[in-house]
């Protein structure tokens, strides 16, 4: 899925984050380029891998704000029933009690994580 611009402020896709080179500046997901982006969305699936939600967490901890729902299952069976407490792990600390509809947002180290908000009302 490509980037999106809505109403000025940039949206990019979980695709950018296997990049090592980018950085949080300032609330914005940075690279090297100087190209930047206010959001990171993530698609609707119900499986992540445990180096994308690692690396998630990494990033959010820095300050990016993301957007999606929490994953279900671990992408995947390396490291199984491992795997399944890590990615519990990983949830708690970015989506905590988060839930799609009544609590939609939170703050996760210096970031904020979003899930079933629009686009336009997080951009605001």
């Amino acid at each position: 899925m490509p980037s999106t611009v809505i109403r000025g402020g940039t949206v990019v896709t979980h695709d950018l984050t296997y990049r090592a080179d980018i950085r949080i500046e300032n609330g914005r997901i940075a690279l090297p380029d100087g190209a930047a982006y206010l959001l990171l969305v993530l698609p609707n699936e119900p499986t992540r891998s445990l180096d994308l939600l690692r690396r998630l967490r990494d990033l959010v901890r820095e300050g990016m704000r993301m957007v999606g729902p929490r994953p279900q299952r671990v992408a995947g069976l390396s490291g199984y029933p491992k795997s399944d407490v890590e990615l519990a792990s990983l949830v708690q600390e970015l989506w905590s009690e988060l839930n799609g509809t009544s609590l939609k947002e939170r703050s996760s180290g210096k970031g904020r994580v979003f899930w079933g908000e629009s686009l336009q009302a997080i951009l605001g």
